[in-house]
């Protein structure tokens, strides 16, 4: 489908009721309404002040939530320093049918300055008694879980943080 003027780097897609898909690329992300799968509809496009890498989309379980990622620095830079301006380490949670922004997750498990990360390749796990999880791969600082139930207040619950490798 047609991107409305933006790079796809990459789509999610939730079918069902939703019948949603986003493009996450360049400086935001596009939504399309794919009710025909045939003739997929832009619902909006928003740019995202900062973003320069738009990286990855996805949706909570119930399609109302969308997710959206980049990719400071390409992914090989350190950009999650507490000196990294905090836009680099935040995951923006939007209403999937409007562009209204719901919240952000801003990372604070603060790295050293030779760990490359961003927050990226996330997906979105079931869960049987409701709410709305993610798990996130971030280079070296690991494997993170965010409970974004509530994406005005996005909370990191769990994660995995390897020590830093060894610079050669």
């Amino acid at each position: 489908f047609a991107p409305a003027g933006r790079s796809c780097h990459d789509t999610g897609v939730i079918l069902g009721k939703a019948m949603l898909a986003a493009c996450a690329g360049g400086d935001g992300f596009t939504m399309f309404d794919i009710t025909d799968l045939t003739n997929p509809q832009v619902l909006y496009s928003t740019s995202i002040e900062g973003v320069t890498t738009g990286h990855s989309a996805a949706f909570s379980w119930d399609g109302e939530v969308a997710v959206f990622g980049h990719e400071p620095a390409g992914g090989v830079g350190a950009r999650c320093q507490a000196t990294t301006p905090e836009v680099d380490r935040t995951m923006f949670f939007y209403d999937a049918r409007a562009p209204v922004e719901l919240g952000r997750f801003v990372f604070e498990r603060f790295q050293g300055p030779t760990e490359n990360c961003t927050l990226h390749n996330y997906n979105v796990v079931p869960l049987k008694k409701g709410g709305d999880v993610l798990v996130h791969g971030s280079y070296q600082s690991g494997t993170g879980v965010i409970d974004f139930t509530d994406p005005a207040n996005p909370v990191e619950i769990a994660w995995s943080d390897p020590p830093p490798e060894p610079v050669p």
